[in-house]
C-alpha cells in the first residue's frame, strides 16, 4: 500500500492500531501510535444536513451477504467521541439511516447555537497577521507551499506518553529560526459520552463546544531532535462465527458443536491517518516531548513529506 509507507526521516484505542518501530525499548519514539482522526468524505449526493451540509452518509447496503455501514463523520468529535459514534453503529448496523439523521441534525443545531454565543476576541485578526506580529528581528518564513502545514490538532505527550497539552487547529509554519503552531479563529469541538443502560433504553450525553481562540506556540529549531512522518489506509472487514450445540449436549453439558453458522460480514470505516511526529526539548525546564500534528487525510501526501523532509535538515542531531 504505497500511501501507507512508514517514511522514517529521523525519530489506544481501536485494534487497528499498529507500534512505530523504535531503537530501543527505553525511547521517547516507543508510543503508542495515535488515535485515528475523523475522515470526511466528499459526495454532494448524501447531504442531508441544514446545519453542517459537509456530513454526509450512505445508508446500510446488502449485497451478497454483504452490510456496509458508513456512519456519519462529525468534524468536531475528539478521539473518545469518534470510538463512543463508532460502538454505537457497530451494536445496530440495521439503524444506521436513522442515527446518522438524529446525529446530523442534533450536533449541527448544538454547534450553531455554541457559536453564536460565543464572543469574538479575533474579529480583526488572522494566522497570517498573528504570524508577522510575532516574528524574531531576522527571522524569516520561506516561500512556498512546503513551509507550512495545515492541522486539525496537535498533541504534545512526554516521555511516558502521557498528554501534556492539546493545540488547536491551526497552521504548522517553518521559518529559518523556528517552528510555529499558529491558531486564530473558532474551534468547535463536540463530546459524546455514555451514560449507561437503563431498563428500556441506553443514555449517552452530547456537549457542544466552540472557543474563539488565538494561540502562538513556537519551538527553536535548535531544540528539535527528531522528526518522522506517517501515514496509512485501511480496511476493515468483520464478522461472527457461531457454533450450535444441540438440545442433548446442552443438555449433557458436554458443549459438542453440530453445526457451524457464520453471520454476516461487516465492513466498518476505518479513517485513514497522516501525521508529522517531531520530538523536541521545551523550556523553561528543557522537558523531553513528542508533538503529534494530526493532517486532514485528505492533505497532500507530497506536500506533509516535502515540510517534514525540509524540517529534518533543521535538526540538529539529524546528522
Amino acid at each position: 500500500m504505497a500511501d501507507g509507507e512508514l517514511v522514517p526521516l529521523a525519530s489506544a484505542r481501536d485494534d487497528d492500531q499498529r507500534d512505530f518501530p523504535s531503537t530501543h525499548e527505553g525511547s521517547a519514539q516507543h508510543l503508542p501510535t495515535p488515535a485515528p482522526r475523523p475522515y470526511y468524505p466528499q459526495n454532494p449526493q448524501y447531504m442531508r444536513s441544514q446545519y453542517r451540509p459537509d456530513n454526509n452518509f450512505v445508508y446500510p447496503s446488502r449485497q451478497g451477504g454483504v452490510v456496509t455501514v458508513q456512519p456519519v463523520p462529525i468534524a468536531s468529535f475528539n478521539e473518545a467521541s469518534s470510538a463512543t459514534l463508532q460502538r454505537m453503529y457497530a451494536s445496530n448496523p440495521a439503524a444506521t439511516a436513522e442515527l446518522n439523521g438524529v446525529m446530523i441534525n442534533l450536533v449541527g443545531e448544538m454547534e450553531v447555537r455554541a457559536t453564536q454565543d460565543v464572543s469574538r476576541i479575533a474579529t480583526n485578526l488572522d494566522v497570517d497577521g498573528l504570524v508577522n506580529t510575532m516574528l524574531l528581528p531576522e527571522e524569516e518564513v520561506a516561500a512556498g507551499n512546503d513551509q507550512h502545514l495545515e492541522y486539525v490538532s496537535a498533541s504534545i505527550r512526554n516521555e511516558g506518553g502521557a498528554l501534556q497539552q492539546e493545540l488547536p487547529k491551526g497552521k504548522l509554519i517553518l521559518t529559518n529560526k523556528r517552528i510555529l503552531f499558529v491558531s486564530c479563529g473558532t474551534i468547535r469541538e463536540s463530546t459524546l459520552k455514555h451514560d449507561g443502560r437503563k431498563e428500556t433504553c441506553t443514555e449517552y450525553t452530547m456537549l457542544a463546544m466552540a472557543a474563539d481562540v488565538v494561540s502562538f506556540f513556537p519551538i527553536a529549531l535548535q531544540n528539535t531532535r527528531s522528526v518522522m512522518f506517517y501515514a496509512d489506509s485501511t480496511s476493515k472487514w468483520t464478522s461472527q462465527i457461531n457454533g450450535v450445540m444441540s438440545c442433548l449436549s446442552m443438555c449433557a453439558q458436554n458443549e459438542q458443536v453440530t453445526q457451524w453458522q457464520a453471520k454476516m460480514i461487516t465492513k466498518s470505516n476505518v479513517e485513514p491517518r497522516r501525521f508529522v511526529r517531531v520530538g523536541a526539548i521545551l523550556p523553561p525546564f528543557n522537558k523531553p516531548v513528542i508533538i503529534d500534528v494530526h493532517l486532514e487525510p485528505a492533505f497532500s501526501l507530497h506536500t506533509a513529506t516535502k515540510f517534514a523532509a525540509k524540517l529534518q535538515l533543521c535538526v540538529p542531531d539529524s546528522s
